[in-house]
């Protein structure tokens, strides 16, 4: 089961593939992106994404850190944060977000730990 990417998850990956060789079929990925599961990793969260059957495959970026985060840092709040976005296969496979202050504050949502 999944559940939709909240604003700040979306906008995070917008900045991150914005100007990406592969944007165009990125943004078609993030369209239809739904999140399987999010797991707690002490300073921030790691979201398993998932992207319709259907959506393009980024064919430049193929495996790996879509790209860095810095900008996504002075645009999210007060707070800086890493922000990374790793593609499996040719398709957004997790997101990962850390806080480098006390706690994330700017529309990233911090998750606790769920069950399963």
């Amino acid at each position: 089961m999944s559940e939709p990417l909240d604003d700040g998850e979306r906008e995070a990956i917008g900045l991150i593939i914005a100007g990406h060789p592969d944007e165009q079929a990125l943004r078609a990925q993030l369209a239809g992106a739904s999140i399987a599961g999010r797991r707690w990793t002490g300073g921030g969260y790691a979201a398993r994404l998932v992207v319709p059957a259907d959506a393009p495959l980024a064919t430049i970026a193929g495996d790996g850190n879509a790209r860095g985060a810095q900008k996504v840092d002075a645009r999210l709040g007060a707070d800086a944060c890493a922000v990374l976005l790793w593609l499996s296969g040719g398709r957004m496979d997790e997101l990962e977000i850390a806080s480098y202050g006390e706690n994330v504050q700017h529309g990233v949502r911090m998750m606790e730990p769920r069950a399963g």
